[in-house]
Parts: C-alpha cells; structure tokens; sequence
C-alpha cells in the first residue's frame, strides 16, 4: 500500500444543501404516509402492490413540489435546469 493522501473534499455547494433538504422531505412524506395511512407495525414485505404504490405517490408528490418551489427561488442553479426537463 502506498501512503497516498486523500483529496480534499470539497465544501458543499447550495446545491448539494438543497439535494438534502429534498431527500429529507420526501422521507418526511414517506413517513407521514406510514403514519397515517398504513399499519406501520407491518412488515414491509406484506405490504399489497396498491399500498406500496400510495408510498410512491407521496414520496413523488413531495419531490415535485420540493423542485417546483427550488426552480422559482433560484432559477440560475445548475441542477435546476436538470429538474426542470424531468417535470416536462
């Protein structure tokens, strides 16, 4: 093994900020789905396909309104142009 360095990391952008605010909301809306809508001392894998598909219904409408509000309140971010094609 070589005594190699390891790069800095770099300081987090706005973005990369953002990006954790968002995977928090949508974790926020996946429990509050568990919370109110499902058992949650269910196991997940006896969940039925109807269920599950109320989880990604929330979990994608949390992220579409997260992403619609982040192209209004910066608009020149880099990733936004990215999200704003996905919500074509």
């Amino acid at each position: 093994m070589r005594n190699e360095k390891k790069p800095k990391p770099r300081p987090p952008s706005a973005d990369d900020q953002w990006l954790d605010e968002l995977r928090a909301e949508c974790v926020g809306a996946l429990v509050k789905h568990l919370k109110n809508s499902l058992n949650t001392k269910r196991p997940i894998d006896t969940l039925t396909r109807r269920e599950l598909e109320s989880l990604t219904e929330a979990v994608t409408a949390a992220w579409i309104v997260a992403v619609s509000r982040r192209i209004k309140e910066a608009p020149e971010s880099e990733a936004v142009s990215e999200y704003a094609l996905l919500l074509l």
